[in-house]
């Protein structure tokens, strides 16, 4: 059984990346008998939508449903050259 630290870590983590099925079902477990950590889950998720609300207010974005983002080839290389260059120490 997940302690309250534990279950907040998850919660964070699951902003951010799917959780395995093993920790998604101990999280849901705690969630079912602790509401602090609900009310918690509740505010990081609106939290979240908010901030991804007003991100897309300022590029004039429907949302991420809409949005198809991704890098030129010429982005790509810089990034791929850039990392190549700290890897060797340059």
């Amino acid at each position: 059984m997940l302690n309250c630290r534990e279950a907040s870590q998850l919660i964070s983590e699951s902003l951010d990346k799917p959780l395995t099925l093993r920790q998604r079902m101990s999280l849901k477990a705690h969630l079912l008998m602790c509401r602090y950590c609900t009310r918690f889950q509740r505010q990081m998720l609106f939290l979240r939508d908010i901030i991804r609300r007003a991100a897309h207010q300022e590029t004039g974005d429907a949302g991420p449903e809409s949005s198809d983002i991704s890098l030129t080839l010429e982005a790509r290389k810089r990034i791929k050259d850039a990392m190549k260059r700290t890897s060797l120490g340059e």
